[in-house]
């Protein structure tokens, strides 16, 4: 679910908010050059903001938004794609909020003042402290399943929490990846990944995927959010020369077809995302030297090739070739002193410390992979967050893989599908799992609500003994309609191919088939 704010008044014409809420819609009329990016990315169960900006007061004036209405869109015209069926709320207060500009026709509505008084007119303080029981939940638990049948908004409240826990994206980030029955350990955690330079010559190195990344970002905000001010900004400007030195580098490499590292032997052809690629005039092959062990020497102030030897969390062929990579540091350090950069640039008492963030991974269909397979030793690491464990996989000399504190995991598990990976015991224990249910309460059209009444009464007489018809009740989401028409569809078209899946599946008697083939609206 994403929130817009969105115009009412379009070129100097008159304000159609009163139109748009009295016959259910909202259409983009301006000039259709512009944001026509916004309006495509608008979809159904987003909310619409219907609001007006403007500025108060001659001296000291203040911009003012004003909410107007507030809605849900549910659905969408193919042939005029700026044409939107939406459910307005009637009775929305209007509101003004100072200091907050919306002029656009159309924006994403951030975490601010406004989007909160929206949230609590949607969901109310039932809401609030609901979400707040789920944070507190994960602050428990660092690692949750929401379960329960299909269409019960499972997906849609993990990423609810994860924008709670994250809002205003100041308070770290949250993404979200699905799994599937071919999902593996290297594709999750860390594994070998083939890299060919630009000479077409193939070699394997061991990456982090998506877990072990997230896990490593997370980790780097936790320890810097424990060092004092001035070393963060100590590493900031070490990067930013650093990304000053590649610049340089490329620029002589375009010059003169390469960056000399001696006077006779080796040089640096090329660079990547992550690596200068290096080569000698007898080498066969091009080999890559990483920046972030660069970097590494640089923060530690390397001088002496011995030292390079001793050092841990660096690549295997840095601490081989360490002359070259001290000849690399050199080539920084001249650049640092020749382009007159300062090494260290010290913070004012007024820089405030890195602050700890959450960092939320959301695992969609959890349990469509073979979990232990898929997670390996890091099963241990869920239970026992910031101690390190051993991977199969060496990565930069070191083995092990911490997952912090500061890592949540949200997955999602739908009930009614028994032909997926059983979660076991071992896994079972180190999540807290959550039921979420089909909820009549917030289907508004009266005939979607009789029509979910009768499947009701078909799951609660017709549901085989084995199964919880709570776990396999078609959830609300299927429900959720405007009009006849999109509830016809949704009957024909999603509802009653899942029943009849279900009969074949053997979770429904065969008693209810006549009752299925019967429903209309």
């Amino acid at each position: 679910m994403n929130y817009w704010a969105v115009g009412a008044t379009f070129g100097g014409i008159e304000d159609k908010s009163e139109e748009f809420v009295k016959n259910g819609y909202w259409r983009y009329v301006d000039d259709k050059s512009q944001y026509t990016e916004e309006v495509a990315q608008i979809k159904i169960d987003d909310i619409l903001v219907i609001k007006s900006s403007f500025t108060r007061g001659e001296k000291n004036s203040i911009t003012v938004t004003r909410l107007k209405y507030i809605g849900i869109v549910v659905g969408k015209d193919v042939a005029n794609p700026y044409y939107f069926k939406v459910n307005w709320l009637k009775d929305v207060p209007k509101k003004d909020f100072d200091n907050i500009s919306h002029r656009k026709i159309i924006e994403p509505l951030r975490h601010n003042v406004m989007f909160d008084y929206v949230q609590l007119i949607l969901f109310g303080t039932e809401y609030q402290l609901q979400m707040q029981n789920y944070i507190n939940l994960l602050q428990h638990k660092p690692q949750i399943i929401l379960q329960g049948p299909p269409g019960t908004g499972k997906t849609r409240l993990a990423k609810l929490i994860a924008e709670e826990m994250t809002k205003k994206q100041t308070e770290g980030e949250y993404k979200i990846v699905q799994f599937h029955p071919a999902y593996s350990y290297e594709d999750f955690v860390r594994g070998i990944v083939a890299q060919t330079n630009e000479n077409g010559q193939i070699s394997y190195e061991v990456q982090n995927k998506i877990l072990g990344e997230f896990a490593q970002k997370a980790l780097q905000n936790l320890a810097d959010s424990k060092k004092k001010p001035i070393e963060v900004t100590k590493e900031a400007n070490l990067n930013r020369v650093f990304e000053e030195f590649k610049d340089y580098v490329i620029d002589e490499i375009v010059e003169k077809g390469k960056f000399e590292l001696d006077k006779t032997t080796i040089y640096i052809t090329s660079i990547d995302e992550e690596s200068f690629l290096y080569t000698g005039n007898s080498w066969k092959n091009t080999l890559r030297m990483k920046f972030k062990d660069l970097l590494l020497m640089l923060s530690t102030e390397i001088t002496q090739r011995n030292q390079i030897k001793e050092m841990n969390n660096i690549a295997g062929l840095a601490k081989q070739h360490a002359s070259y990579y001290l000849r690399m540091l050199s080539k920084f350090r001249e650049f640092q002193a020749t382009e007159n950069i300062p090494q260290k640039t010290f913070p004012s008492n007024k820089d405030k410390p890195v602050t700890r963030q959450n960092f939320i991974l959301i695992i969609d269909e959890i349990n469509r992979a073979n979990l232990p397979a898929v997670l390996g030793e890091l099963i241990y690491a869920l239970e026992y967050r910031n101690e390190n464990v051993t991977s199969i996989y060496e990565l930069d000399g070191n083995r092990e893989i911490n997952l912090p504190d500061n890592l949540y995991i949200i997955g999602t598990m739908n009930t009614a599908d028994r032909s997926v990976g059983h979660i076991d015991y071992a896994i079972r224990r180190r999540f807290a799992f959550v039921d979420i249910l089909p909820d009549e309460s917030v289907i508004t059209f009266e005939k979607a609500k009789t029509l979910f009444i009768q499947l009701k009464s078909i799951f609660e007489k017709h549901t085989v003994a084995d199964f919880n018809q709570n776990e396999v009740m078609l959830g609300h989401s299927y429900f959720i309609v405007a009009d006849e028409t999109q509830l016809y569809m949704r009957l024909q078209y999603e509802i009653k191919p899942i029943l009849k899946e279900y009969l074949k599946d053997g979770i429904l008697l065969a008693s209810a088939e006549k009752l299925i083939n019967e429903l209309t609206i």
